[in-house]
């Protein structure tokens, strides 16, 4: 289904052995062949069974020394790729899988002047709530009016990253992305998707009101350094 797209879907992968477990199971239900479509990077994890997994799971991987945080990983799935279109999505089963697929498929014809990125459409109005309100403190500090920067699956043209080293390491990259695309006066298509809990774990830096704040706080500083 996806033979005129010449794309592969990036996945980071920390630690996230249940996570990506299942990430496989929920692929290999459906059609095992899909699984050619993604290129796992295991960002430094310390479990070790994330290599044998991957290994026997028989995908395409990049194994990195140290985590390289959320964007470095993504990025070194840029650089090791040479498929015209990357997207990204994370392991934590938020969205299924088979969702983002799908959500590829009906996009059918991608155009290099677009950015493709993913609305979540949550579950929990707390969570929808939260979005909205994350939303607007983004848009004060950043003096841009954005929203869910942090949705995915996101697609781009590889001709986006030309200068790659500018694009941050830590989740910060999402914002990044969403602001050199209105820099570069990209379109945006904004697709909705089903986002729902992490099904294994616990983040690594998403943890209550306090990191969240964290998180605004530290886009804004970098933000000063941001050259597009």
């Amino acid at each position: 289904m996806f033979d005129k797209l010449d794309i592969n879907i990036i996945v980071p992968v920390f630690n996230e052995y249940e996570n990506l477990k299942k990430f496989f199971e929920i692929i290999d239900e459906k059609d095992p062949d899909l699984k050619k479509r993604f290129l796992f990077v295991d960002n430094g994890s310390t479990d070790k069974n994330i290599l044998k997994l991957l290994l026997k799971a028989n995908v395409k991987y990049l194994q990195l020394d140290n985590n390289m945080g959320f964007g470095g990983g993504i990025k070194h799935g840029i650089i090791n790729s040479s498929t015209e279109y990357i997207c990204w999505m994370p392991c934590n089963l938020k969205i299924d899988p088979l969702d983002a697929l799908n959500l590829i498929k009906n996009i059918n014809i991608l155009k290099t002047d677009t950015l493709y990125k993913s609305t979540r459409i949550k579950d929990s109005r707390v969570d929808a709530y939260k979005t909205i309100l994350f939303s607007i403190a983004q848009s004060l500090i950043l003096k841009k009016v954005v929203f869910d920067t942090g949705g995915t699956p996101t697609i781009v043209s590889r001709e986006f990253f030309k200068k790659i080293d500018n694009f941050p390491d830590d989740y910060s990259f999402e914002t990044y992305v969403y602001l050199k695309a209105k820099y570069d006066g990209l379109h945006f298509i904004r697709p909705k998707i089903k986002y729902g809990k992490r099904m294994f774990g616990k983040s690594h830096w998403q943890n209550g009101i306090l990191s969240e704040v964290k998180f605004i706080m530290n886009i804004y500083y970098q933000s000063k350094k941001w050259i597009f």
